[in-house]
């Protein structure tokens, strides 16, 4: 759902989808079963310098934000403008680059410096629910994965504007530049897939390189969007590196994990190739 442009550096071959099926998951059929931590915060969100919505937050604990000067990344669905927060469409999509300030009550002293932020902004039951659903993911599964694997989580927020039912997920923007070594590139994508399977998650599209950006503050990879992602059970869970897997892989001896069988089309070690180099460790 970023729409974050990125230097496709890795060419992928559509022939090989029939060498390995991946599937297109969604989410579950309920997933606001899915638990949060905390209730009670809340988002201030100013579309404009004097126009603001309070959205509220049952996740996070003890902090509530504001969320200003948004520039519009990614358009929802449509002839490409600029979507309204409420008016237009009722199931809509957008993502916009906005500056997150914590807000402190008089006696705990100054906010806190603004920090850039990707604000990804849904309407209608359908991308409210998936956009709920990678939140929850955000608090349980890649809790531990956060500033080395997937962006930083700041929280989800929700309300209802105008008789519409509005949703917002916050995270780090991801706005830094990927390398150009095409080998090392690959090599990065491969280590975050491998985390992100042993976490216990299935992206269902990684072979798509906008679903891959570099983090502003070192240009390290992100993965992102987990708005289809599914929890899995990944024989990666049983070795002890990324490397052995995709030697395993290359001979057939197990059953591979499709999504980072067909990542490894694309990103990983040239093993059909004399001289092949060794591109991903273990973590």
């Amino acid at each position: 759902m970023f729409g974050y442009k990125m230097r496709d550096t890795l060419s992928y071959n559509p022939r090989l989808s029939s060498m390995f099926h991946v599937p297109s998951p969604s989410p579950p059929s309920s997933p606001i079963e899915r638990s949060f931590s905390a209730q009670g915060n809340y988002l201030e969100v100013f579309f404009h310098h004097s126009i603001s919505h309070r959205l509220l937050s049952p996740s996070l604990s003890g902090k509530n934000y504001t969320a200003r000067n948004l520039t519009h990344i990614r358009p929802g669905r449509g002839n490409g403008s600029r979507p309204h927060p409420t008016r237009g469409k009722r199931a809509e999509h957008a993502v916009y680059r906005a500056h997150l300030q914590v807000v402190h009550d008089m006696d705990d002293g100054p906010n806190e410096r603004p920090i850039e932020v990707a604000l990804k902004w849904a309407t209608g039951k359908q991308h409210i629910d998936r956009l709920r659903w990678e939140a929850s993911m955000y608090e349980n599964e890649l809790r531990h994965l956060q500033q080395r694997v997937v962006p930083d989580f700041y929280g989800f927020f929700q309300a209802t504007l105008d008789g519409v039912d509005v949703a917002c997920l916050v995270l780090e923007y991801c706005g830094g530049v990927p390398t150009r070594d095409t080998c090392e590139l690959g090599r990065q994508r491969m280590e975050a897939a491998i985390q992100l399977h042993r976490a216990g998650i299935v992206h269902g599209d990684l072979v798509d390189n906008k679903h891959f950006l570099a983090a502003s503050r070192d240009d390290s990879l992100r993965i992102i969007d987990f708005s289809r992602a599914t929890i899995h059970s990944c024989p990666t869970r049983t070795r002890t590196s990324l490397l052995a897997y995709l030697h395993e892989h290359a001979r057939k001896l197990p059953s591979p994990c499709a999504e980072l069988a067909l990542l490894e089309q694309t990103s990983g070690p040239d093993f059909d190739k004399p001289g092949a180099t060794r591109r991903a460790d273990g973590p």
